[in-house]
């Protein structure tokens, strides 16, 4: 059976993230997202480019892909196409974010600020990964763990301003 466990951090734990992963992260916002994405994280000190910015407005999928990995770039897009691991593989993933809202229902503002505390001041700390958040704030974290040679998958819930929980199988 599956259960939600609250996410407990030392202050030793919490120092040692937050020494290894110093530099900001940096994202390539694509299209779906919209302009005003980029320079919100732009007006909050981060490096947010828009697609439109360097010539990719109208190109594909693999394409914005392709760009962001060079760049290094995470991908912050309402496209779950993203996730599909046979076009985008984990050896070349920049880091790419799938968040909510792309109806204009007011989704996307909580899953952004989340983005902007949880994700933007720690630089590689989500590069590899495939993270796809929902409108209820349950993360899906995805990376290629190399010590064990296999894809590996985690749901983080966020609660309140500050709190988190890991959904663990007791079996």
């Amino acid at each position: 059976m599956a259960r939600w466990v609250p996410i407990v951090s030392t202050d030793g734990e919490i120092k040692l993230f937050t020494k290894q992963f110093r530099q900001k992260a940096r994202f390539l916002v694509d299209e779906n997202m919209g302009e005003e994405v980029a320079k919100l994280l732009r007006s909050f000190g981060y490096s947010a480019i828009f697609v439109a910015d360097v010539g990719l407005s109208g190109k594909s999928d693999e394409t914005v892909f392709s760009y962001a990995w060079k760049k290094r770039l995470i991908i912050l897009t309402h496209d779950s196409d993203f996730l599909d691991d046979q076009a985008f593989p984990f050896h070349r993933n920049p880091g790419v974010i799938v968040l909510p809202g792309a109806e204009g229902d007011g989704k996307l503002e909580p899953a952004l600020a989340d983005v902007i505390r949880l994700v933007a001041p720690y630089g590689k700390s989500d590069a590899g990964e495939k993270i796809s958040v929902s409108v209820d704030r349950v993360w899906t974290l995805r990376r290629f763990d190399r010590d064990i040679g296999k894809h590996v998958t985690w749901r983080v819930r966020l609660t309140g301003s500050s709190g988190a929980e890991q959904l663990v199988d007791d079996q």
